[in-house]
């Protein structure tokens, strides 16, 4: 690669971004090598993660975007795309999310560039449970240069459904850790535990309400996350979770959706994170492991979490964290009670949390080993 001139890497991303989508914008922007270029539909919340290169389609006229969706479904892409990711000329075009990758196929080849795909979550475990995607998922894994997992649960995700074992390659999803402060737990009369996520049946957050009635020492709770309106399961999913607070004895602060700024603080000032996450009715489940238990670690906070997909990779047992079985608030229960018994080892537990992410999950060491890997299929390429 000439290092005087740095390449183009197209990045497509439906929507950019979303407004828990830190994790992505950092695997982004904090390329130095290479130079990302973002397509996407629509963009929301450039306050929060800007980037100078963004092309969607919001800029259009009504009467344009009309005539464009028509040909999408002709083509199977947006004509404006073609002319420029042309003009772009770039290196390798990177899908994330393995369903929006499937429209991308047609592009890389007509371009004529490597294909790097990445997969995050439900598009690894709920969307392929359709037959008709699974033969589509199986094109797509012959066409990729390169397929992305989180860690060696989704790695095993993606060789199940087929992709060749050699064309899969983890890299985690990091945080800048020195953006993150740091504050040793050391025990409290009271300890603060957080839970932090979106109201979906995944994500646990009834479980660990269920689990913390169970709970007998003295502890409050801060409730950080709510569902999109948009999300007609998720509603119905924190319906649930607004009966089951009916029940609670225990203080809850709720704070509802913060801005990732305000989460950082809710994360220093908290000893605990609860983080059930499980497998839905659906088939959605987290795939690799949420950020937020690494931004967690990275501020030396503890984990209360589940053995559930790549939750593990962050969240050790006795180091940093106590795990337990996933939809199981007996066992959830029994997991914060161990951990709350440990408080004379909170600081060092404290310490080890900030190694783990500062060791394997620093954000610019990530970038580096995407861009590493971008490297290994372009030199295919030739």
């Amino acid at each position: 690669m000439n290092s005087q001139r740095k390449q183009f890497v197209a990045h497509f991303v439906y929507p950019y971004l979303f407004r828990t989508g830190s994790w992505l914008y950092y695997l982004i922007a904090f390329q130095k090598r290479y130079r990302p270029f973002v397509f996407t539909g629509v963009s929301e919340n450039l306050e929060l993660f800007p980037f100078d290169e963004i092309f969607d389609l919001t800029s259009f006229s009504k009467a344009r975007i009309t005539c464009e969706r028509a040909i999408k479904r002709l083509l199977g892409t947006y004509p404006t795309h073609w002319v420029r990711l042309f003009s772009k000329r770039p290196a390798t075009i990177h899908s994330h999310f393995g369903d929006g990758a499937l429209s991308q196929m047609l592009i890389s080849r007509a371009l004529g560039v490597p294909h790097v795909v990445s997969f995050y979550g439900a598009d690894a475990t709920k969307i392929p449970k359709d037959p008709c995607m699974q033969g589509r998922y199986r094109d797509l894994f012959k066409q990729a240069a390169a397929v992305l997992a989180e860690g060696p649960y989704m790695a095993q995700t993606l060789q199940e459904l087929g992709c060749p074992r050699d064309r899969i390659h983890v890299i985690h999803l990091g945080v800048p850790v020195a953006d993150y402060s740091f504050r040793a737990r050391n025990g409290s009369e009271v300890v603060r535990i957080l839970i932090a996520s979106t109201f979906t049946e995944k994500k646990g957050v009834v479980d660990g309400l269920l689990a913390l009635q169970k709970v007998k020492e003295p502890f409050e709770l801060t409730l950080v996350g709510d569902a999109p309106a948009s999300n007609a399961g998720a509603l119905s999913y924190k319906a649930s979770v607004e009966e089951t607070l009916k029940d609670c004895s225990f203080p809850v602060r709720r704070l509802g959706y913060i801005s990732p700024d305000a989460l950082k603080a809710e994360l220093l000032r908290a000893d605990i994170l609860l983080h059930p996450s499980r497998h839905a009715a659906d088939g959605d489940a987290e795939g690799g492991f949420p950020v937020v238990l690494t931004e967690m670690a990275a501020t030396g906070g503890l984990i209360v979490g589940t053995r559930h997909c790549d939750i593990p990779e962050i969240a050790k047992e006795g180091v940093n964290a106590t795990l337990a079985r996933e939809g199981d608030a007996d066992d959830i229960a029994a997991a914060i009670e161990r951990l709350l018994s440990w408080s004379e080892r909170w600081s060092d537990m404290s310490q080890q949390a900030r190694k783990i992410v500062t060791s394997d999950f620093e954000a610019s060491n990530q970038a580096r080993k995407l861009e590493s890997l971008y490297d290994v299929v372009l030199e295919g390429a030739v």
